[in-house]
């Protein structure tokens, strides 16, 4: 048998595959989607979000792939402020109230007490301009 042809890498060398735009938007978004479309008054729990989430987006993750980028993007929502977890991280989840900017307000001068008027002594005639005493 003759030997066998190496191919070089030049020649056998297929061009990379880019990765495929994913179908769905980003976790933080359908999380954010999830919340506003529960309506949970405390909180929608993380495996209420996860169900939700599942159920009506296209996801090709595996379950275990997919727990893993939900809870990262749950936590850096957190850390963002996106999103809000009052009793913790094994509480519900609510989106983060906007705090609109504070407005600038301009310095207010403040008022100068008026500083008493000090009664003088009256010396001389009780006319005003008159230098003698009456």
């Amino acid at each position: 048998m003759p030997p066998k042809k190496t191919e070089t890498k030049t020649e056998g060398a297929a061009a990379p595959k880019a990765k495929a735009a994913p179908v769905h938007p980003s976790y933080q978004d359908m999380i954010t989607d999830a919340i506003i479309q529960l309506k949970d008054r405390n909180g929608s729990s993380r495996q209420s979000l996860k169900k939700y989430v599942k159920s009506n987006n296209t996801i090709n993750a595996s379950d275990n792939m997919f727990d893993s980028l939900f809870n990262k993007a749950l936590k850096s929502g957190v850390d963002k402020g996106i999103f809000e977890q009052p009793k913790g991280p094994s509480g519900g989840t609510k989106l983060a109230k906007k705090t609109a900017a504070p407005k600038e307000k301009k310095p207010v001068a403040p008022k100068k007490a008026a500083a008493p008027k000090e009664k003088k002594e009256e010396e001389g005639c009780p006319q005003e301009g008159c230098p003698s005493p009456c």
